[in-house]
């Protein structure tokens, strides 16, 4: 291990009053380090009091680094202000801190700022704001141990990390574009930060407004806040001109604020919810009992059979899925009668057409048996889907 020391002799060029002291520490690839508690103590050695700030730059897979006074035992809590390196500590950086939505305590491996903060400009605090990363639903990579689960469910994983809290805010920054692409990136920042909410945060880490003309709040723990999706986008304006832009793709759906769950449904837990909603309606047993019974083939068949791929896309079949799973419940039907100008009667007539064809024998008998039932789903009243699955009888 060898440990070099470089000490400036001329003053920092960005902070005349500050001076720098480069420590780095190399451990080669072939020496064992010694396991326990390593140290590395600062001592004054002048007659007057300094301030130290100290940034890590770690190249292992190392906890992050204690910073701990020489009168504090190892049991005090981790301390972790000023420990938002590069690139969230540049300029012109949204930078996010992650919480816990499910009891609001700033996460523990969330980093934090510095205290005291230039105020001016109110978007260079950091962070910026903060948003949900703690159990976030994530894609499921190749790495990601399996489980014992649906189908569905193998898709996502829970995950925790600024790197689960900051998608939450690159999305919600592509909707704001999405209504409005000429937005300079000042009103970005500037929208996100006006519309945070500090409901929830301890009164003792609420972030006091820092620029009073716009309202913004902010500190080293929290930034602005926790984002407001809603709200920021609430407060864009719709552009009046829009540029010209190649490509295109499938309409969003669009959903009112109080439509927007905190978390996405999975199948099972939409069809759980549905039920739980409604209770054990004969309709809603009968619609569960089929796609749990076929979801596994009939996803095989869209993700291998291109003629089914086709006809699932062409008719909206992922628009619909989106629908079912992340709409809004419904009050009286499954379904809707159209989604985004789709006909959906059109859609599933069509599919289970072309289902019929490539399915294996079990699929084929459901089709064959209960395919008014499900041309029944879009626009039928609970109370019809009840009486159509009542008149299949309960054996299936």
């Amino acid at each position: 291990m060898t440990l070099d020391v470089f000490s400036s002799t001329t003053p920092h060029p960005a902070h005349p009053a500050l001076k720098l002291i480069d420590i780095t520490i190399s451990v080669p690839a072939s020496t064992a380090v010694r396991s326990g508690v390593w140290q590395l103590e600062f001592t004054n050695t002048t007659a007057v009091a300094a301030d130290w700030n100290a940034w890590f730059r770690i190249e292992n897979d190392d906890d992050f680094p204690t910073f701990r006074l020489p009168t504090e035992d190892d049991r005090v809590e981790k301390r972790r202000l000023n420990t938002i390196i590069s690139p969230a500590a540049s300029r012109n950086a949204i930078t996010v801190a992650a919480y816990d939505d499910g009891d609001g305590t700033l996460a523990v491996f969330s980093s934090r700022g510095v205290p005291n903060q230039p105020v001016a400009p109110a978007g260079e605090i950091k962070p910026t704001v903060a948003a949900p990363g703690v159990s976030v639903a994530a894609p499921r990579g190749r790495d990601d141990k399996d489980s014992n689960s649906s189908c569905c469910d193998q898709l996502v994983v829970d995950k925790s990390g600024t790197s689960m809290a900051t998608p939450h805010v690159a999305g919600l920054v592509a909707l704001m574009f999405q209504k409005n692409r000429n937005l300079t990136f000042d009103q970005v920042r500037g929208h996100l930060q006006k519309s945070c909410r500090t409901d929830g945060i301890p009164a003792a880490e609420v972030p006091p407004p820092i620029e009073p003309a716009t309202g913004i709040r902010g500190n080293h723990l929290w930034g602005s806040g926790k984002v407001d999706a809603a709200a920021a986008l609430a407060g864009i304006p719709v552009a009046t001109t829009v540029a010209a832009s190649g490509g295109g793709g499938s309409r969003p759906l669009a959903f009112a604020p109080d439509e927007i769950g905190l978390t996405p449904h999975t199948l099972r837990s939409r069809l759980a919810d549905l039920q739980r909603r409604f209770g054990p309606r004969p309709g809603l047993q009968l619609f569960a009992a089929l796609v749990s019974e076929h979801v596994d083939e009939v996803l095989r068949l869209v993700n291998t059979n291109r003629r089914v791929l086709v006809v699932w896309r062409r008719l909206g079949g992922p628009q619909v899925v989106r629908r079912l799973l992340h709409g809004p419940t419904p009050n009286d039907a499954l379904l809707p009668e159209a989604v985004d100008g789709l006909d959906l009667a059109e859609l599933v007539s069509g599919f289970l057409a072309v289902l019929d064809r490539f399915a294996g024998p079990r699929l084929q008998a459901d089709l064959t048996r209960f395919a008014d039932f499900a041309k029944l789903w879009p626009g039928a009243s609970l109370d019809r889907l009840d009486e159509a699955a009542l008149a299949h009888g309960t054996d299936r």
